[in-house]
């Protein structure tokens, strides 16, 4: 069955009180509008799309723009005006006895198996229908005296959209109402005051409508598990560990010199056999913020096959993986280093390294720490044949 989509976003949401038009209200790094357009994209929509607009707004039909599927018309001034104006836009192209689903642009939140569920019901019964959820509250009645009583909630539900009817039902319902002058909130309540039947499905708690301002905490919940975006990054959760492992072995040939580790020059027996400067801490903590956001790993972005990267600053190598991890939204927590050297004796140097790592990951001192410790001369360590570091690091995105 041939299925197209009306989005009417011709209002100016008076109840939500943001001074511009509800669908251009920002929810994190989109517009309303927007979140909305994504939605549909992931559901199956074989005929056309359009959006209803108000004439003067020129900013949503520049956002839609990018959406190359979507048909831009002018509404009307209340909500039964603007769904029947683009009734009639698709009727100048569909066939009569075509679906059309009429969504709220204020429901960003929509499912793809909410949508799925209300068009296959149709389908089997040849009648329209609407998502909607069952009330759980109780539900009290004031009239016009101030005098309470309670409502039987058992069959009472609060419509959601989309809503789904033929081409021709849909219009004729829309167009016998307003001969009548009856109020209509939504296009089920046209089919409704016609006396036709409808399909009432049961929709997702999530699929919320913005209508006052409180309601944008929750569709900005809602929103946040689909925010993903190119390069790994990842912005839920807020925070993430990383683990770095690295071991350098020692030149055992060669004649007592300085070594670097954590950015520190150190006596040692032997140097260091290694394509960069052979800093085995640095190595060990770029894996971890590496780790940290799925980055991969220090072979992978400064490769010994390369002639780039012989001798290198391992402190500089150091600041280009940082940078990465700003780029994607998130900086140092606190990191966590382990040496395990039987040679040199580390203690007097630890300080000096966390120094180094911090001015390097632009942060306070106290939140490097470093640790050095043998094997009991146990391992290629205590027989004083290289060094084996451990790093873990936690990043965190700032609110």
């Amino acid at each position: 069955m041939t299925v197209h989509l009306i989005l009417p976003a011709a209002g100016v949401g008076q109840r939500f009180a943001a001074g511009i038009p509800k669908q251009l209200v920002r929810i994190q790094d989109k517009t309303l509008l927007e979140w909305t357009l994504t939605a549909w994209q992931a559901i199956p929509v074989s005929g056309l799309k359009v959006l209803a607009i108000a004439a003067d707004d020129a900013v949503s039909r520049a956002l839609a723009a990018p959406f190359g599927d979507v048909e831009v018309i002018i509404g009307g001034p209340e909500r039964a005006d603007t769904v029947l104006a683009a009734l009639h836009h698709l009727s100048l192209r569909a066939d009569p006895e075509d679906w059309v689903m009429v969504h709220d642009i204020a429901r960003p939140c929509l499912l793809a198996e909410d949508v799925e569920r209300l068009l296959q019901r149709c389908q089997q019964t040849q009648v329209g229908g609407i998502l909607a959820r069952p009330l759980t509250d109780t539900i009290k009645q004031v009239d016009s005296q101030a005098r309470v009583s309670t409502v039987d909630r058992s069959t009472l539900w609060a419509a959601q959209t989309p809503q789904c009817f033929r081409l021709a039902e849909l219009m004729s319902a829309l167009q016998q109402a307003a001969e009548l002058g009856l109020a209509i909130t939504d296009e089920a309540s046209a089919i409704e005051a016609m006396g036709w039947p409808l399909n009432i499905v049961s929709g997702s708690e999530r699929n919320i409508k913005l209508t006052h301002p409180a309601d944008a905490a929750l569709v900005d919940y809602f929103l946040k598990p689909h925010l993903t975006a190119s390069n790994y990054r990842v912005l839920e959760p807020m925070i993430r560990i990383g683990h770095g492992y690295d071991v350098h072995r020692f030149d055992v040939d060669a004649p007592p010199c300085t070594i670097r580790l954590g950015g520190v020059e150190v006596p040692s027996e032997h140097p260091l056999l290694a394509h960069s400067d052979g800093d085995v801490v640095l190595h060990a903590l770029c894996d971890a913020l590496l780790g940290a956001l799925a980055l991969g790993d220090i072979g992978e972005h400064f490769p010994d096959s390369s002639a780039t990267w012989r001798g290198a600053d391992s402190r500089a190598l150091l600041r280009q993986v940082y940078q990465l991890v700003l780029e994607q939204g998130y900086r140092l927590v606190n990191a966590d280093i382990t040496i395990a050297a039987q040679t040199p004796h580390l203690m007097a140097y630890k300080k000096a390294m966390q120094g180094c790592i911090a001015d390097d990951l632009d942060t306070l001192i106290g939140t490097i720490n470093v640790k050095a410790t043998t094997t009991e001369k146990l391992g290629f360590i205590g027989r004083k044949e290289g060094i084996a570091v451990d790093a873990v690091c936690l990043v965190e995105r700032p609110t």
